[in-house]
């Protein structure tokens, strides 16, 4: 049975290894609606290392010569010396593809393909919960809480899918269930409202629209 030696397993590492870093990047800086399993993350990794890859060959071959064999690839960090200069190229683009990544997130860039994708169609087939679709542009929303009373406020955050429903609302305006008046010491900075704590919810604004109902 052939061994592995130890330059094949650092090489092994070196080409996965950048892969999980990027995906690592994502998560930290990124929202993530929904926890991904441990499989999707490890599928993820090994795509993205590909991707690194593909790429670090690429740049290595146009900046330094041709790459002809995977003997090559494991022992070129090594060659004649540790490459530092090479180390710095490939974590680059590691980042790099991360930063993308935690774009991609940030903006949400998947939803707004799939929105223009189900445009047309039946959009309340759309897999995604109603609670996210409905907060995803919210701005101004009315609460009413288990215990009756109504609280306005500007959405500053909410929480993702699959998590216990709550809202941090700022600019915060608790009123008369009645008459919707704001009591005279009702007025607070902001508030966080758990899921125990919300009955109802009332879209008053979206994104791009600044007056209260």
């Amino acid at each position: 049975m052939p061994s592995i030696s130890t330059i094949t397993i650092i090489g092994l590492a070196i080409l996965v290894a950048p892969g999980f870093i990027a995906v690592l990047i994502a998560s930290n800086i990124g929202v993530i609606e929904r926890e991904p399993s441990r499989f999707k993350l490890l599928v993820a990794s090994l795509i993205s290392s590909l991707l690194i890859d593909a790429a670090f060959l690429g740049v290595y071959q146009i900046l330094y010569e041709p790459v002809n064999s995977l003997s090559e690839v494991e022992t070129m960090f090594f060659t004649p010396w540790f490459r530092l200069d090479l180390v710095a190229i490939y974590l680059s683009i590691a980042v790099a593809l991360g930063g993308l990544y935690s774009l991609e997130l940030i903006f949400d860039m998947r939803s707004k393909i799939q929105h223009r994708l189900w445009s047309g169609r039946e959009y309340r087939r759309h897999r995604r919960q109603p609670w996210e679709g409905a907060m995803d542009n919210a701005a101004v929303v009315r609460v009413k809480t288990s215990s009756d009373a109504r609280v306005i406020g500007g959405v500053k955050e909410y929480s993702r899918a699959e998590k216990p429903h709550e809202l941090w609302l700022d600019d915060v305006y608790w009123v008369d269930e009645d008459s919707d008046e704001v009591f005279s010491d009702g007025v607070t900075d902001s508030v966080v409202l758990m899921e125990e704590d919300i009955e109802r919810v009332a879209i008053l604004a979206t994104d791009g629209e600044t007056d209260r109902d």
